[in-house]
């Protein structure tokens, strides 16, 4: 199992390239759209909605890297052959505490907790490839008009 900490944590540390490109991909719409001018209702529609991802996906980055930092954390305790069951009930109430889990989320095995750390990197995956695909279409409607 401490392979499964390592590995995962070393994944998710691994995605401010993610990041900086969804960054890259806000930051050229946004170009794009100064040069072409503010005419048209559209131009204004995807302004917002390249905030909205830009915003969401830093939101997104934010919990993967916590989570690859507390999987990183629990790898290296696990070298020290600490208990698996104490150290998820104390990794469980200190989240409980800070308000960053649900009280009912408590307990889980960590397959399960594995799973939605994937979850959450899939997820920053589909955000940046939404995002290029709006500066296609931007630069699609750009060039037609």
């Amino acid at each position: 199992m401490n392979y499964n900490f390592f590995i995962l944590s070393k994944l998710l540390s691994n995605t401010r390239s993610l990041l900086f490109s969804g960054y890259i991909a806000f930051s050229l719409s946004i170009i794009c759209i100064i040069l072409k001018g503010w005419q048209f209702l559209e131009l204004w529609i995807y302004t917002f909605l390249s905030i909205i991802l830009v915003a969401l996906h830093q939101f997104v980055s934010i919990l993967v890297k916590f989570d690859a930092d507390i999987l990183d954390f629990i790898s290296k305790l696990h070298l020290q052959n600490i208990n698996n069951k104490q150290l998820t009930e104390q990794l469980d109430s200190s989240l409980i505490y800070f308000k960053l889990m649900p009280k009912n989320k408590t307990g889980r095995n960590w397959n399960t907790r594995f799973q939605g750390c994937l979850k959450l990197f899939k997820l920053q995956i589909i955000l940046l490839v939404i995002q290029y695909i709006m500066l296609i279409i931007l630069i699609y409607i750009l060039l037609n008009n």
